[in-house]
């Protein structure tokens, strides 16, 4: 994670102990003043309505303020290069940490899809290569990865990747399969994620809603993934009930099944329709069935 996201989620390493280590990892594309109105928007770091003269301001602000608080990001859903960077950012990771591996993973928002792939492309470490270009396949940076799959995934306000071509309306994306980096990643999705995820989804997000987190939901086994729902927004939940989940979830010796480890807002575990409670199949801690793909609209 990030050094800004690791002073947002300071309380729950607090909670985990000394004995958890938490290892910050800074996106690696640093967003420049015309990626904000749109990408940082569906990435929620920005409102939709602010300009990018507004943006670039805030940029030199932070620049001569504190450079851990540049905008960046893990990729640019209409530019391939970004996808490719982040890819190679994450082999050279996961090379580094060989010795003393990553037991797992927690992601927020634009960092959760991060984490999803990271915790994909582990488990088809023979794939990786793809990612990165045919030319690639014999290089020993891609092909001597042996770093072990994770033992967990925390995805919070996460959703799936989905990447346009530049210049071409959203709504005119042909999905037929075309050899990029992005149907690669697409295909790995496709596959679904088996290691344990812990979805964590705010009730009242505005930037990630229940659709767009349903789309990363439904590319994890159903067997081995849990949700969570908190009654905010677009944030980590803090409160002391969820910095325990939070600990005790992580230092589970077997993250498959979690279903002794109590939820920390059991009000969201009920059924029900009104206002601030779960439908049947986006039950707090409990295991969803697939959606019928065609019945979801997706969001930018």
């Amino acid at each position: 994670m990030s050094q800004r996201f690791g002073i947002q989620v300071a309380a729950i390493r607090k909670q985990c102990g000394k004995d958890c280590e938490f290892v910050h990892v800074e996106a690696p594309t640093v967003l420049k003043p015309v990626d904000l109105p749109q990408n940082l928007a569906s990435i929620g770091a920005i409102d939709r309505q602010q300009n990018a003269t507004s943006s670039a301001s805030a940029i030199e602000t932070l620049e001569s303020e504190n450079l851990e608080l540049i905008p960046r990001g893990w990729w640019l859903r209409d530019r391939p290069e970004t996808m490719h960077k982040c890819v190679s950012y994450f082999v050279d990771l996961l090379k580094e940490h060989e010795e003393i591996p990553f037991d797992g993973v927690l992601g927020f928002s634009q960092g959760a899809c991060a984490a999803a792939l990271l915790t994909i492309m582990l488990e088809n470490s023979n794939l990786i290569h793809r990612l990165l270009g045919s030319s690639q396949t014999g290089s020993p940076s891609v092909t001597s990865i042996t770093h072990p799959r994770l033992k967990f995934c925390i995805l919070v306000a996460g959703f799936r990747p989905r990447f346009i071509q530049r210049g071409v309306a959203e709504e005119s994306q042909v999905s037929a399969y075309t050899g990029t980096i992005e149907d690669e990643i697409q295909l790995l999705f496709d596959k679904g994620i088996y290691t344990p995820t812990l979805h964590i989804l705010g009730e009242n997000d505005q930037i990630v809603g229940r659709e767009r987190s349903q789309t990363l939901i439904d590319a994890c086994n159903e067997e081995t993934r849990r949700i969570e729902r908190h009654e905010g927004g677009h944030f980590v939940p803090s409160k002391t009930s969820w910095r325990q989940f939070f600990a005790r979830y992580i230092h589970l010796e077997n993250h498959v099944d979690s279903s002794e480890l109590p939820s920390p807002n059991p009000l969201l575990t009920e059924v029900g329709t009104g206002s601030g409670m779960s439908t049947p199949g986006l039950r707090s801690g409990a295991i969803t069935p697939k959606l019928d793909p065609n019945l979801a609209s997706e969001t930018n």
